[in-house]
């Protein structure tokens, strides 16, 4: 009896060890999803002013989906590192550890606690996660670079248009006013016959 009641609070202290595992994980999650909801509109105001109004609103819906893509990529990028390196057993063990030794001042050869010997691997994890963001950043940059170009050229071939309407616009007028003015000399020649 006295052995099934230890296996019970071992299963119960796994299990409660498990759990803080999964909530680490969520808090992480969680503090993704806060800084990638902190890029903020302003940053995209700078292609806004550059593109016409019509497509304005591409670019709020295509932040939005930036937005909800990234996320997407860091939750499936973190989640696979999480599986693939243990994480929920490394943060259960480390939970349990500090259960079962709390009344120990130093109990780890290490002399550190749970988080700050967590704190260097998250770090790395997490530098590699931002330096990979940082490449798509510059990937993108790019690949606005490689459209400012085309949408100058494209304003200017409009504005163009607009110059060559405006002008003919005004030879029509002319040419109206003068067939006018011809008409009354023709109709006044006509009455003087």
């Amino acid at each position: 009896m006295e052995g099934s009641s230890k296996d019970n609070n071992l299963q119960k202290e796994k299990e409660e060890c498990e759990k803080a595992a999964q909530e680490t994980f969520n808090r992480i999650l969680a503090a993704y999803r806060q800084v990638i909801d902190g890029i903020s509109d302003n940053c995209f105001d700078e292609v806004n002013n550059i593109v016409a109004k019509e497509t304005k609103k591409k670019l709020d819906r295509a932040g939005s989906a930036f937005k909800e893509h990234l996320f997407g990529l860091i939750k499936e990028k973190f989640t696979k590192i999480w599986r693939d390196r243990e994480m929920n057993l490394s943060v259960a063990m480390l939970e349990m550890a500090k259960r079962n030794f709390v009344v120990k001042e130093k109990w780890r050869p290490t002399d550190k606690t749970a988080d700050e010997q967590l704190r260097p691997h998250l770090g790395i994890v997490l530098t590699k996660q931002r330096d990979m963001l940082m490449k798509q950043i510059e990937e993108q940059n790019e690949q606005i670079a490689k459209l400012i170009p085309c949408v100058e050229e494209s304003r200017r071939r409009f504005r163009a248009r607009m110059q060559k309407k405006t002008n003919l616009a005004i030879e029509i007028e002319n040419d109206t006013k003068r067939m006018e003015e011809s008409q009354k000399r023709v109709e006044s020649m006509i009455e003087k016959l």
